[in-house]
């Protein structure tokens, strides 16, 4: 998986006394048409309850012997002012990461913020 035939060498084989002779060469190369998706979540919650509308789920396509980690785009997370009246309580982890793994999560909670009155 991953990779694409290329040629042969020495096929059909012919049997002689030179042991080297005696060997099929086979080559394959890496095939970038054989790919697979990767994603990872940003939820983001108000006092503890998912706001899903805000979810984000973002996807990559990579070639299928790369690693199932995706880079993160730290400056997508808003972990600033996203809701008027709430401010960052936490992440989930803790900090944002600049990779992560595919199918994984981050959490970004907000909590009422009791000095934006209006």
């Amino acid at each position: 998986a991953g990779y694409a035939f290329e040629k042969t060498e020495n096929y059909p084989l012919t049997v002689g006394t030179n042991a080297q002779n005696n060997i099929i060469k086979v080559y394959y190369t890496t095939d970038n048409n054989q790919t697979k998706e990767l994603s990872y979540t940003v939820e983001y919650y108000q006092n503890d309850s998912l706001v899903s509308e805000d979810t984000q789920v973002v996807t990559e396509v990579v070639q299928l012997l790369q690693p199932d980690v995706l880079d993160v785009n730290k400056g997508d997370i808003n972990t600033l002012d996203k809701y008027y009246g709430y401010r960052l309580k936490e992440t989930i982890p803790a900090e944002i990461p600049s990779e992560i793994a595919t199918g994984s999560t981050i959490k970004v909670y907000y909590e009422t913020d009791p000095n934006q009155q209006m």
